[in-house]
């Protein structure tokens, strides 16, 4: 579902299942659903189920997207979906639900991530977002997994805040997130991490 039209966004009750790329393309990207609208708009993404995409293509540098969400709108709810057995053989990230949206009020909740996997070299997450207003709560993400052979970033929950922004992360439930075949040993940039807060704010 592809919807950049400004204005209020309702996406609801969906099912998106079974679809692939594959070939020898320099790039490709998927999207289960991908939301732009702009700074008079909202976006509802509600009760969706997104299963079994693939990007068989070992060539290019396409990033999976279960959801992304982006653009400047006024508010943003993502609840109540499953999202579950992604797959990237490319080398761009692989993300369940992507927030990028500048809102102030922008809610993240009651959504199931599971089954994400990437063979690539870059970055796996259940649930990014980034920007201040954000309540992330009630979500179980789990069995999120980077298999390349290096130093990939596998992540349950990833939030980026700004100086002066605000965020609240409540009672989710994140597990089993996996790097078997990692290499790296760094403390200060870990392979594994169930939830990674990157902030230059004291209020965070």
């Amino acid at each position: 579902i592809f919807s950049t039209a400004s204005g209020i966004h309702k996406i609801q009750k969906n099912t998106l299942s079974n679809i692939s790329i594959s070939g020898f393309g320099t790039f490709s990207s998927m999207n289960g659903i991908n939301m732009t609208t702009s700074a008079s708009g909202s976006s509802l993404v509600d009760s969706n189920i997104i299963s079994n995409l693939a990007n068989n293509k070992t060539t290019g540098n396409g990033a999976m997207f279960g959801v992304l969400s982006s653009g400047t709108m006024t508010s943003e709810t993502i609840t109540n979906n499953t999202i579950m057995q992604l797959f990237n053989a490319g080398s761009g990230q692989t993300v369940g639900i992507s927030s990028g949206a500048s809102s102030s009020n922008r809610i993240l909740s009651k959504n199931t991530i599971f089954a994400i996997n990437s063979a690539s070299i870059t970055t796996v997450t259940g649930i990014t977002t980034s920007g201040g207003g954000q309540a992330v709560s009630q979500n179980k993400v789990y069995d999120i997994s980077g298999t390349f052979n290096g130093s990939p970033i596998v992540s349950g929950i990833t939030i980026s805040v700004g100086t002066s922004l605000s965020i609240s992360l409540t009672n989710n439930l994140i597990g089993i997130i996996q790097a078997p075949n990692a290499n790296t040993n760094s403390n200060g940039n870990p392979s594994v991490r169930g939830i990674s807060l990157i902030s230059t704010s004291s209020n965070s």
